[in-house]
């Protein structure tokens, strides 16, 4: 019952994403840092592996229930996802 009455991404554990413009990008229900450099970083997401492309990125926050990223946002991709509906 209790998943009838909320939407899916807030029952289940698919990370959550805001992009604005190609600046900022914050992210909920993430796994952990893979990689981090200022032009990639990867993610482990529940939906698999999560990476963002872009240049001069940096974490303003990141904790284990979030990351905020700011820095142009080129791409974000789940590599071997391509394709999948």
């Amino acid at each position: 019952m209790r998943d009838e009455l909320f939407p899916r991404e807030v029952t289940s554990d698919v990370p959550r994403m805001t992009l604005t413009g190609h600046e900022r990008l914050h992210v909920e229900q993430h796994k952990g840092l893979v990689d981090y450099a200022p032009e990639a970083i990867a993610l482990r997401t529940a939906c698999g592996l999560m990476r963002i492309d872009g240049a001069g990125m940096r974490f303003i926050t990141y904790t284990a229930a979030e990351a905020l990223i700011v820095g142009r946002i080129d791409a974000i991709r789940f590599p071997g996802q391509e394709g999948r509906s």
